[in-house]
């Protein structure tokens, strides 16, 4: 797939196939994606949790606000922000690390599409509770759930508005 043709096709799935699993391997490669990303200072300040027990998924879902679909994902990935370092950037680091994490997680979000697969960027979520629920999870700088699976609709994407732009 065309890299222009992911990027304008790439929707946020929120109805999945219940019960599926997704090969390691395919997991492994949403990944590395990943790491692809641009970061701050080259620093990879990042970190991923691959959540494939459906128990821990379904206790996850609960705590996203009302966003039972998430529950139906065949995996969930915790992007997490470590080791930030503020002697580069100072106060403003942990900002940048939090867009590092951002980007890596758009990569994966993109990659998806190539083995057939959907997924949604979760940013609203009880941090609190994910880290409890989870309790070898180090760091606790969540910033985002992506809920990833394979898509159970063919629902046309959300229309963008293309006018937000100024050329200067």
């Amino acid at each position: 797939m065309e890299l222009k043709q992911a990027i304008k096709n790439r929707k946020s799935v929120r109805k999945f196939v219940p019960n599926t699993t997704i090969d390691d391997n395919v997991i492994k490669d949403i990944i590395e994606l990943g790491f692809a990303a641009p970061n701050s200072g080259n620093e990879q300040s990042w970190f991923f949790y691959v959540i494939k027990d459906e128990e821990t998924r379904e206790k996850i879902s609960l705590l996203t606000y009302d966003q039972n679909f998430v529950k139906d994902a065949g995996v969930h990935i915790l992007c997490c922000v470590k080791d930030v370092d503020k002697s580069k950037y100072g106060q403003a680091a942990h900002f940048f690390k939090i867009q590092d994490v951002t980007c890596a997680a758009q990569n994966m979000l993109l990659g998806c599409q190539e083995y057939g697969l959907g997924g949604c960027y979760i940013g609203a979520l009880n941090r609190t509770e994910v880290t409890k629920l989870l309790e070898d999870i180090d760091p606790p700088n969540i910033v985002c759930l992506l809920a990833i699976g394979y898509p159970d609709d063919r629902e046309d994407k959300t229309e963008r508005d293309n006018t937000k732009y100024k050329i200067l």
